[in-house]
Order: structure tokens, then sequence, then C-alpha cells
């Protein structure tokens, strides 16, 4: 038994082509978030860069992070991309 074997029993079509990658659109807020994470940042200091008023720019830090743009440890954060 193949692989192909039992993509046809369950009617399933193989496909070739290699999945390709999506392009990211980011916001320019978020690109520049992106392009200040060339190195570990502390939250302070990255919030103090973005140049946005606090509440908007941990907001900001959240849903990229939830979106798996960045990551933080202790308050440290990383590009994830």
């Amino acid at each position: 038994t193949s692989s192909k074997d039992i993509l046809d029993a369950l009617g399933i079509e193989e496909n070739d082509t290699p999945p390709t990658q999506q392009k990211l659109t980011l916001s320019p807020a978020e690109q520049l978030i992106i392009n200040l994470l060339h190195e570990p940042t502390h939250r302070d200091e990255l919030i103090r860069k973005i140049d946005l008023p606090v509440h908007e720019s941990t907001q900001l830090l959240m849903l990229m992070e939830i979106n798996g743009l960045i990551s933080s440890n202790q308050n440290v954060y990383r590009n994830s991309l």
C-alpha cells in the first residue's frame, strides 16, 4: 500500500505542486515594529521607538504576538518571522 493508494481510496487527488507561501501584508505600524526588532528589544524601549500612545502600542504588540509575528519573554520582544 502506497500513499497514492490511500489518496485514491479516499477520493483525494494528488497534488504535485508544493504549497506557495502567502505574502504577508503588514500595516505601517506593524512593519515598523518588525524593522525595529532586528535584535531582541525590551517592551518599554520598543514602545518609545514606536511613537504611538502606550495603549495603542501595547494593543498592537499583543495582536502581533497572537498572530505569531513577534514573541515575548519577560517583556523582551523578538521578531518571529
